[in-house]
């Protein structure tokens, strides 16, 4: 191509700059975050699409739903909320039946009430019984979002130091205190661990993270963290009550020689199984009045009447909590559009991925930023720097490929990429790649057409436009064929006519010449004085272009005799042109220096064409050519659709000569149109 090396360095440079621009948007929307709601809404989608299953059998789900509701308010005329000594009937039965660690998701912040035959504080000191009695209760706290100091009194911060984690690092972004709504004393002392049920929701309302630990201020030291409800349920299943140290580093949580990955606000990312419910969901549901039932029965001494087995929850961690839509505790994940999904799962879900000690992989953000500049780097390089056509080809291969690894990363390894961002960066790098191939192939096709106007006809000037790849910078080997025309008489004519006639008799000439050079698809290599040099076979590839060449040479004589009497009335005198024409390997290119040059042709071939032309003084002849156009001619007239060499050209053998410069001989022929 035209100032290939140049053009390309040209290119790149400015394929550098569209990738700096590039990387600098993504960099500012990685920073702010103005992608991160739709990679979480790619993400939500993966999770529906690659659901697991929790391949464990040591979760249950104790659920308050509608039906235990109604049940304990038609047979036992007993209404929400229920009497807490229920609740102690319920965690005698799990213990009898083997539970290692039973979590409530129900938050005892409040003595319970009297009622008609039962009195509260008794109610409420049978339930402690049972807790303290059990050794393996998790109970639930509360906080809200709301940056307020807490303010504990003696008791409550007392209880604190039973509970808390001491934490060595300071929490990633949580500073101020959160208010914490405890358990009542009794149950927060008799508990073997409390924790905090919350669960933070963003702004469209889908949870997707939690926090595993909360600073507590006001607590008696500034280190005191909170564990979350799941969080203390795997300390629980640990079965230690010490609290050792845990600390926050490299965007994770170290905690009894477990590493949770953390998000950069301290957040941890659910890693969800599959879809929740009390149908078919990820854990099984059991209902609490068929547990409290089975529980009532033990203490009757009836097993008859239970409904459950009693070795049903042998070593299984238990949460309980509600699903009934009334008690307000349905939640929006990435799995509410297949089943509702209550609180108590989220908590166990989160139990579930501790146990497992399996998470979300994700990538640091210094290292997203730095793929993010790679995949750019190489979206813009490949697409700016390929052909038109394989462009294309990337330009829909790139973004496939971003989201097809985002997938299986996904589905494969768990390991989440940012698949939104990665893609609309990449499409931004390409589509700003693609307004400026646009820009310079235009101010290319221009420049070519300005460049080869004057060398061949507009049609082929358009053809080379559209693929500049048919032009190579330096010389390329191709057969051709060559003309050489010169005026046999042109000093006696320039002798006869004034420096103004010959101009305008020799542009006339000229004009004519090229016309009918163009008309035979030649390529106008050059003008010496009236001499004209003239190729065919390129730019534009030609099978025929020995044909081509003669009938152009034919024509030109033709029109010169057309034109013998006009310029004879107007005083010019009689014009006789000699042609030579030679077919052969040649070099055909962009030759010269890197700011001046010309499309021409070199070669053996070519200065034989030149010989041929002055031997026509020696023959008598108008038209000279070589014994390889005769057998290029004889080729051609053999294909499908071209007419027989003898029906339109008449040759005749004329000598077998030497040229200057040559060794060998070669037989030339003089050729003329045929008369019919």
């Amino acid at each position: 191509m035209i100032f290939r090396n140049t053009a390309n360095r040209q290119k790149l440079l400015s394929l550098l700059i569209i990738w700096l621009f590039s990387a600098g948007v993504g960099t500012v929307i990685l920073a702010t975050g103005l992608i991160a709601a739709a990679d979480q809404l790619v993400l939500d989608r993966k999770f529906l699409l690659f659901q697991r299953e929790y391949e464990r059998e040591d979760i249950a789900l104790v659920t308050i739903d509608a039906s235990s509701l109604e049940r304990f308010s038609t047979e036992f005329q007993l209404h929400w909320p229920w009497p807490r000594e229920l609740y102690g009937i319920l965690l005698d039965f799990l213990g009898s039946a083997g539970a290692q660690t039973v979590t409530f998701d129900v938050l005892f912040d409040r003595p319970d009430i009297d009622r008609i035959d039962t009195d509260g504080a008794t109610s409420d000191r049978r339930f402690a019984e049972a807790i303290a009695q059990s050794g393996n209760v998790v109970l639930a706290a509360n906080s809200t979002d709301e940056r307020e100091p807490a303010f504990l009194d003696s008791e409550a911060r007392l209880a604190l130091h039973r509970h808390f984690i001491p934490v060595l690092s300071p929490h990633p972004s949580i500073s101020d205190a959160f208010p914490v709504n405890l358990p009542i004393p009794p149950f927060h002392q008799a508990a073997g661990q409390v924790g905090n049920a919350y669960v933070p929701v963003r702004q469209d309302g889908v949870i997707r993270f939690t926090y595993l630990l909360m600073p507590l201020k006001n607590g008696g030291e500034e280190n005191l963290h909170y564990p979350s409800l799941p969080l203390a349920a795997w300390l629980a299943a640990q079965g230690s009550a010490l609290q050792q140290p845990a600390a926050f580093q490299n965007d994770q949580l170290h905690i009894r020689g477990l590493s949770v990955p953390l998000q950069p606000d301290g957040t941890y990312r659910v890693n969800w199984y599959s879809r929740g419910g009390v149908r078919d969901g990820t854990f099984p549901y059991y209902s609490f009045y068929d547990v409290f039932l089975s529980g009532l029965a033990m203490l009757q001494q009836r097993p008859e009447m239970a409904p459950l087995a009693n070795n049903l929850f042998q070593d299984r961690h238990v949460v309980i909590g509600a699903s009934a839509a009334g008690l307000a505790d349905i939640k929006t994940t990435p799995f509410s559009s297949m089943e509702p999904y209550p609180g108590m799962e989220i908590q166990a879900t989160v139990l579930a991925n501790l146990l497992d000690g399996q998470f979300v992989g994700e990538l640091p953000r210094i290292l997203v930023l730095l793929l993010l500049w790679v995949i750019l780097l190489v979206a813009i390089l490949t697409v700016g720097m390929s052909r038109h056509i394989n462009s294309i080809i990337l330009a829909l291969l790139i973004p496939s490929a971003i989201i097809l690894t985002g997938l299986g990363a996904f589905a494969i390894y768990r390991f989440v990429l940012p698949t939104a961002l990665f893609t609309a960066t990449a499409l931004l790098g390409i589509g700003t790649t693609y307004i400026f191939r646009y820009l310079t192939e235009e101010r290319e096709k221009k420049a070519i057409k300005s460049a080869f106007s004057q060398y061949v006809q507009k049609e082929y000037v358009d053809t080379i436009a559209e693929d500049p790849k048919q032009l190579r910078l330096g010389g390329q080997q191709k057969e051709l064929t060559v003309l050489f025309s010169d005026m046999a008489n042109f000093t006696s004519i320039s002798e006869t006519l004034s420096p103004q006639e010959l101009s305008t008799f020799l542009n006339e000439y000229l004009t004519d010449m090229t016309r009918i050079l163009f008309e035979h698809g030649g390529t106008l290599d050059k003008f010496i004085g009236d001499a004209v040099m003239a190729f065919w076979g390129a730019p534009i590839d030609q099978p025929d272009h020995a044909l081509r060449a003669c009938r152009c040479a034919l024509a030109m004589q033709a029109h010169l005799a057309q034109k013998a009497d006009e310029w004879n009335k107007r005083g010019y005198p009689p014009v006789s042109v000699r042609i030579g024409i030679n077919t052969g390997p040649m070099i055909v290119g962009n030759m010269g220096s890197r700011d001046r040059f010309n499309y021409t042709v070199l070669g053996d071939a070519v200065n034989l064409g030149a010989r041929l032309e002055p031997l026509n003084k020696n023959y008598g002849t108008n038209i000279i050519i070589s014994e390889f156009t005769h057998q290029a001619i004889e080729r051609c007239c053999k294909e499908p659709g071209n007419p027989d060499f003898d029906r339109e050209f008449s040759t005749r053998e004329l000598d077998r000569i030497t040229v200057k410069g040559k060794s060998q001989a070669v037989t030339v022929y003089e050729i003329n149109q045929r008369v019919t």
